[in-house]
């Protein structure tokens, strides 16, 4: 075994962080596992509610204006989209310290996908295509979803429709986030014998949209039951008309409908914690997890109905900027929570200072 701890980054996309906070409804008894031999952060903040600059923050340590990404990698390159590849990533750190590292599923950060140029020396990335057809359809026999639980978003206008949420009979280890656990636990089985410590990251598309779930997770919620946010009805009459827009497009939204969508949101990040259980009970059984640090996070939130709208890449509110974070192993306290306010793209430089390896040099 080594004698430097592990790492297991766990990170979803789209998730508020209220929804591993105790008392909520939303079911996750594997994170809540990992919280009682850690940390938990209730203010934990994202430094944008867009997944590329966000999650270019997380691997640099770096703030949007300093890596070069203020917005999704697949927009053209005026829109300030590039990362500054002269900016080293944590990875590297962790590689020159000695140890093994992998990364498997979502990275969205820069477009080459070679990810050994930022320190994984073994990767497999997700793409958006391959997630689409494992995720959205269904499933890769493309199954139907059931059309009573299912929603397309027609909005007004000049808006294309997305499939805004549905249920599925298809288990949520065939879907997309049951590939990338299983690509994880390959690499973590694979390094039992080694004597070098392992960093592995798994990174998800969800629960981000489209909010498809396993009828299973989907039956867990009584959808009657579930409450809707106390902003549903935000009035943004004073605001700017853009507010407004945004709104309009969910305006056609029935309250059962919210509720049918929450439940399709909470499903998925029990199906995510049902995966994640997975990884953590090998480590449990293969003698590592209390020589592993654990780290669950996710890149942004998601509205799914606050202030009347979905989505998240433009407001300055709550639910799309605070975030989960729980962290445990050595050097972490053990079951608290700590209402310190820390960001998302500190995650890196505290896991270097964690196993001791050289620091990032960060301005920010």
């Amino acid at each position: 075994m080594p004698t430097q701890p592990n790492i297991l980054l766990f990170i979803m996309d789209g998730m508020q962080g209220k929804l591993v906070q105790p008392g909520h409804p939303c079911r996750t008894p594997n994170f809540d596992r990992v919280a009682a031999r850690g940390m938990r952060f209730d203010n934990a903040y994202t430094p944008s509610p867009t997944c590329s600059p966000a999650r270019a923050s997380l691997m640099t340590g770096l703030l949007p204006h300093n890596h070069g990404v203020l917005h999704v990698e697949h927009v053209v390159d005026d829109d300030q989209c590039v990362l500054r590849t002269d900016k080293p990533h944590w990875a590297q750190h962790l590689q020159k310290a000695g140890y093994d590292t992998g990364y498997f599923g979502k990275w969205h950060i820069e477009r080459t996908d070679k990810l050994e140029q930022f320190g994984w020396e073994t990767y497999q990335v997700l793409d958006r295509e391959v997630h689409r057809t494992h995720s959205q359809k269904g499933g890769p026999t493309e199954q139907p979803l059931d059309s009573d639980l299912t929603r397309y978003q027609e909005g007004p206008e000049g808006y294309n429709p997305i499939l805004h949420y549905g249920v599925t009979d298809v288990p949520a280890f065939e879907r997309s986030m049951g590939r990338t656990a299983k690509e994880a636990m390959k690499f973590i089985e694979g390094k039992e014998s080694r004597d070098e410590p392992w960093c592995c990251c798994a990174s998800y598309y969800e629960p981000n949209e489209a909010m498809i779930v396993s009828r299973e997770a989907f039956e867990q919620y009584d959808v009657d039951r579930i409450k809707l946010p106390e902003n549903l009805r935000d009035d943004f009459s004073d605001r700017p008309g853009f507010y407004r827009r945004q709104q309009q497009i969910f305006n056609e939204v029935s309250e059962q409908e919210w509720r049918q969508a929450l439940a399709c949101y909470y499903g998925r990040v029990t199906e995510l914690d049902q995966q994640f259980g997975l990884l953590l009970d090998h480590l449990e059984s293969s003698g590592q997890l209390d020589n592993t640090i654990i780290i669950i996070t996710a890149d942004h939130g998601k509205y799914v109905g606050s202030h009347g709208m979905d989505g998240h890449n433009y407001g300055p509110f709550e639910e799309i900027y605070n975030v989960p974070l729980i962290m445990s192993g050595p050097g972490i306290a053990a079951g608290e929570d700590t209402h310190a306010r820390v960001g998302f793209h500190e995650i890196g430089p505290t896991l270097l200072d964690l196993v001791k390896a050289d620091p990032l040099d960060v301005p920010d």
